[in-house]
């Protein structure tokens, strides 16, 4: 693979060896830190230019010094975000490169990952037939083979196939598996990173430039990581017979997955997860969601399952919803999908299978079509559809849509969480 590649998407193997000014290491550092949240908060912006040689060493510098501030042993939760954050910068730079070179730098660097055999590409052509009703994707495609707990992301987000204990990844993917390897391998160093800690900075005083500087960076970053995520609304800010004349203010995304719920009496995974945090987002009490789900499932019985599946089936909703409410048996706190979080979803294919970003799924016809639903004026449609199509920018199609149907400007540059969008909707109609 050439070496073009490698500086494009690097993995920081080595700390830079050149000499670096306190001024540069610290000013470099904050500045990465402020790119790498608001890419956190749904942005694709780049640190710096890496086909230019003095930004590739800024690069170096600012990454490392951001791996010495949040590297001790104190502070995981800040190691754990921070890794998070250079993740999303390393996909989002990976996606930039030719499939080619992704399957070059994947193979290099994982050399358990391989094409897919004719068998293999066979089996999840079959598979996908009967799993997702659809092969189109399948036929034809580059697929690379990767055991199945190289991708565990992968894996449990349902975004791959498995053929007897092999993850076959089509080249969409490839970035998310490419960024879960930079995770593993950054996530491994912090021993390491600390232990260099201690050595090179022991006996530093309070007042000493270099461990000033990485304290701004820890502090900084603690300020920072409370824009993680959107503020929810408190349980029971919304109720049940409020719901559907509450839905006029929310967004497209959580129009798709309402409708999809009163339309089919039923949800599949992704779709219902996207569902059951939305609701918890904007407020609405874990009773009403589960009667919510229950009563459409009422509504729309299958013939093909038993009054005693029917009834297992209903338990197990209630308690995947309690769960991702925070109260199931593990007792985590899920938080709402951020924009960023949809668009990763892997595609549907079912009718049930409705979660995901609109805008950045639906064609040119279909979103003509619902936009009026949400309250976007005619005149203002083709400039949304532009956006989200033309451009490819699905946040700031959405973004837009919110401008033309509240007649006001968004509070902040883009929407970055569908319970955010309800939130600002709810604010302008008092």
């Amino acid at each position: 693979m050439e070496e073009t590649v490698e500086r494009l998407a690097p993995l920081y193997a080595e700390p830079p060896l050149q000499e670096t000014t306190v001024d540069e290491f610290s000013t470099s550092a904050v500045d990465r830190l402020h790119a790498l949240a608001q890419n956190r908060n749904g942005g694709h912006q780049d640190f710096c230019d890496l086909r230019e040689v003095d930004q590739r060493r800024l690069d170096e510098v600012s990454h490392f010094a951001l791996r010495l501030a949040f590297c001790r042993e104190e502070d995981w939760d800040a190691w754990s975000w921070w890794v998070a954050l250079e993740a999303k910068l390393f996909e989002d730079r990976f996606c930039r490169l030719p499939c080619t070179d992704q399957v070059a730098w994947l193979r290099k660097h994982s050399p358990e990952i391989r094409p897919a055999t004719e068998v293999q590409s066979a089996a999840a052509c079959s598979l996908a037939e009967v799993e997702v009703g659809a092969v189109e994707q399948y036929v034809g495609a580059a697929m690379l083979a990767v055991p199945w707990a190289t991708a565990p992301r992968l894996v449990s987000s349902r975004a791959v196939l498995l053929v007897k204990g092999t993850a076959l990844v089509l080249p969409p993917q490839m970035p998310h598996l490419a960024a879960e390897l930079f995770r593993a391998r950054l996530m491994a160093s912090r021993g390491i990173t600390a232990r260099v800690h201690a050595m090179q900075l022991e006996g530093m005083s309070e007042q000493d430039r270099l461990g000033e500087s990485l304290r701004i960076m820890l502090q900084g970053a603690h300020s920072l990581s409370q824009l993680r995520a959107a503020p929810r609304l408190a349980p029971g800010t919304l109720r049940l017979p409020q719901l559907f004349a509450a839905s006029a203010l929310f967004p497209l995304c959580a129009h798709q997955v309402l409708g999809g719920l009163r339309r089919h009496g039923h949800l599949k995974f992704h779709a219902r997860k996207q569902l059951a945090l939305y609701l918890k987002g904007v407020g609405l009490p874990l009773s009403d969601a589960r009667q919510l789900v229950q009563e459409h499932f009422r509504k729309h019985p299958d013939p093909q399952v038993t009054a005693e599946g029917y009834t297992k089936k209903k338990k197990s909703y209630g308690a995947s919803m309690a769960g991702l409410y925070g109260q199931g048996s593990t007792g985590k706190d899920y938080s709402p999908y951020s924009c960023d979080g949809l668009l990763k979803l892997p595609p549907g294919f079912h009718a049930c299978q409705c979660h995901g970003c609109p805008y950045q799924r639906y064609d040119e016809h279909r979103l003509r079509t619902v936009l009026p639903g949400i309250g976007v004026p005619v005149a203002d449609i083709e400039e949304v559809v532009a956006l989200a199509v033309h451009k490819a920018q699905p946040q700031a199609a959405c973004t837009r849509a919110f401008e033309a149907a509240r007649g006001i400007s968004y509070p902040q540059s883009t929407v970055s969480a569908p319970h955010e969008y309800y939130i600002h909707s709810r604010r302008d109609q008092g």
